[in-house]
């Protein structure tokens, strides 16, 4: 399913530009969570293209931005989905030139407030703390996760590790992963890893 358009117009094309950096944390204005997806706010269908700026003019043919407008944001699954499943609603507010969140409210949308950041941003202004997932139903719904690594290891010495550790799983015979293709996802690697590591993973 199509997100709902943030603009009611009936011409908007995508415009070669330079891609920016993904903010780093969802863009829904009140969530903590890390972005996972990058969501084109006008339709690659409406522009006919999948560039991350865009240009739209009004009913009297003139250009509505005086510049590329930037409109590829990063939203968390959940938020995500929201959006495609037309539950929220990413708006452009034409008198700002802010892009807007809304939440379905039976026939209704509800204002959550203006995306943090906004499209081409990366941090956000306003970082909601954390929300703690207690039961294993709102855990199961957790896609990603954090390590605070111990004093005296630093991100290198992360990155030296996961290195190491992929070259010693490629070597593995019953390896679920093809040595030929290389580079191994470091969510997929850690998780085999510890499932071997417990006895979990295929014989």
């Amino acid at each position: 399913m199509t997100a709902l358009k943030p603009l009611e117009t009936s011409k908007v094309l995508g415009q070669v530009a330079e891609r920016y950096p993904l903010n780093m944390f969802c863009a829904h204005p009140e969530c903590p969570e890390p972005a996972v997806d990058g969501h084109h706010i006008f339709s690659r269908s409406s522009i006919g293209s999948s560039l991350w700026f865009v240009q739209a003019w009004g009913s009297d043919g003139k250009e509505m931005f005086t510049s590329p407008l930037p409109h590829v944001t990063g939203l968390c699954r959940p938020h995500h989905d929201a959006v495609e499943n037309h539950a929220a609603w990413i708006k452009l507010d034409e008198s700002g030139l802010e892009f807007v969140w809304y939440d379905r409210d039976g026939d209704d949308w509800q204002r959550i407030g203006p995306l943090d950041p906004q499209p081409g941003g990366r941090e956000k202004n306003n970082r909601p703390k954390r929300r703690r997932f207690t039961s294993d139903e709102q855990i199961a719904k957790r896609a990603s996760t954090s390590l605070k690594f111990p004093v005296g290891f630093n991100g290198l010495d992360w990155k030296r590790l996961l290195e190491e550790a992929e070259a010693v799983e490629l070597e593995q015979e019953d390896t679920p992963f093809d040595p030929d293709l290389g580079k191994v996802a470091t969510g997929k690697l850690v998780v085999t890893i510890l499932e071997r590591f417990v006895g979990r993973a295929p014989a």
